[in-house]
């Protein structure tokens, strides 16, 4: 064996190692009925308000629950800790469950989730709420009334993303609240090792439907070798961004199967007006015409993904399948270039992390290649994800990945990355869209709602061409056949309904 393949073998090796000798493995304890996550990243933190990453969300919402979730098989939100909620102009009028109590024994009240929103506004997640809401009003103990501006109609989507904490908790702990998450939810936070894992246990007294596992345990494992090694072995029970090229071996194996869902979620290169030389929109279309993206689907993700033609996708509001994708055409590509003031091309840094998406490495040093030929000299820089993630999120880079609109409504995405104010992720500016999007939000119906996504989504894509659009992933998930699980499309994991056999 030469030295390469040591190093190669020797990730593997000491992540097995490691899930050995932790909190124990899925199977290691055979009175209670635990279930492992192994996945591409951690959670990100434990402040609620913290973040807005999808996954963290979605570990968050074991422990904390919002007011609403979206059913992705009856396409419609139901209520959590909301019982109903009415709507009435700018007015929406949400029914809290009596008799839910908080993991300390306290009670679930009308000033918990005042205090839930108020606080969301004031941290990370207020781009979520930026400009949606006025004002949380305590109605009654058990009815709260949320405001709008302007009449909004897509308040729910962005609702159920924002989790519901104890007043008191938080009084009580102040600045170390952190360290104590207490929520409403089916499972209870029992300890977090950043790097190694994360666990929660089933709730002793949930006001719903108990959880019929007694613990979950996700571990950060972004080796995807040793992701799905550990998966074999048995070490985990679900292994998530399972790389295409194990899809047929692992198809084969008794203990295991591979849950294959169509993502929400479209990969894109940001492209920001912000720097040079993409001010200008023919730069920004040249680079689009210079990437051959169906090769990249068939070739390197060996047909695992779905090409991404504008914001909205098949499952999503807007999507409409008369929008053309830019053609590969490294001639058009240099055309446009020399028009821009760049006969001879340009150096650029592409920023990326690696680990996070399916091959991410592989599909973007393809990327760097392919815009080589029409002479747009890309250069790699790559961070940890959570360097990477912050980098985007406060504007710091002209050309970037990353993964967007994985939500059932396309709007809250098309205003963090494209509205005017709300982020500096892409930082452009277009009355024209802005206009659009406020035209849609006001829109009375679904249907109304549809047809100004579609404009917004043929302008985004045809005038304004603010990134690079790659595809919709078709996530792969290894799952050991004694789980009876099943994924979303919004890469949101939920284990509340899981069971062993």
């Amino acid at each position: 064996m030469n030295r390469r393949s040591k190093l190669g073998v020797l990730p593997v090796l000491l992540a097995l190692g490691m899930l050995a000798a932790g909190i124990g493995a899925a199977h290691a304890q055979a009175k209670e009925k635990v279930v492992t996550v192994g996945q591409t990243i951690d959670i990100s933190s434990l402040n609620p308000y913290g973040d807005i990453n999808t996954i963290t969300f979605a570990m968050w919402k074991h422990i904390m629950e919002p007011l609403i979730l979206f059913d992705f098989d009856k396409k419609e939100y139901y209520g959590v800790l909301a019982e109903s909620w009415t709507r009435q102009g700018t007015d929406y009028v949400f029914k809290i469950r009596k008799g839910v109590k908080f993991h300390d024994g306290t009670e679930l009240t009308a000033r918990d989730v005042k205090f839930s929103l108020d606080t969301a506004m004031k941290g990370i997640q207020a781009v979520i709420l930026k400009n949606v809401i006025k004002s949380v009003d305590v109605v009654d103990d058990q009815t709260v009334k949320v405001t709008t501006p302007a009449p909004f109609g897509n308040l729910l989507a962005r609702l159920k993303h924002i989790v519901i904490v104890s007043q008191k908790a938080y009084e009580k702990y102040g600045a170390d609240i952190t360290s104590h998450p207490i929520g409403t939810g089916p499972f209870e936070f029992v300890e977090w090792k950043k790097g190694s894992h994360f666990v929660v246990a089933r709730a002793r007294n949930y006001w719903g439907t108990p959880a019929k596992l007694d613990k979950v345990i996700w571990r950060p494992i972004p080796e995807d070798a040793a992701r799905v090694t550990a998966l074999e072995a048995g070490q985990i029970d679900v292994a998530t961004a399972i790389p295409p090229h194990d899809l047929a071996r692992l198809d084969k194996k008794d203990s295991v199967r591979v849950e294959k869902i169509r993502a929400l979620r479209q990969l894109i290169v940001g492209l920001s007006p912000r720097a040079e030389p993409f001010r200008n929109v023919q730069v920004r279309k040249a680079v689009n015409h210079a990437v051959d993206v169906d090769y990249i689907i068939k070739n390197v993700l060996d047909g695992m993904a779905v090409r991404a033609i504008g914001p909205s996708g098949p499952q999503q509001l807007g999507y409409d399948p008369n929008l053309k994708a830019y053609a590969y055409n490294p001639q058009k590509a240099k055309e446009l270039l020399a028009q821009a003031g760049y006969p001879n091309g340009f150096d650029v840094v592409f920023n990326t992390s690696v680990g996070r998406y399916v091959k991410d490495r592989e599909f973007t040093q393809v990327l760097v290649d392919q815009l080589a030929k029409v002479g747009i000299r890309a250069k790699l820089a790559i961070e940890e994800h959570s360097v990477h993630w912050s980098g985007v999120t406060k504007g710091k880079f002209g050309m970037f990945l990353t993964g967007a609109f994985n939500e059932e409504d396309p709007e809250l995405f098309l205003a963090l990355y494209y509205e005017t104010g709300v982020t500096p992720r892409i930082g452009i500016s277009d009355p024209k869209f802005d206009e659009l999007l406020r035209a849609m939000r006001t829109s009375a119906t679904d249907a109304e709602r549809d047809r100004y996504l579609r404009q917004i989504n043929a302008y985004v894509h045809d005038d304004m061409v603010p990134i690079l659009t790659l595809w919709h992933p078709i996530d792969l998930y290894g799952v050991n056949e004694r789980l009876q699980w099943k994924p979303n499309p919004n890469e949101e994991m939920y284990f509340h309904r899981a069971e062993l056999k």
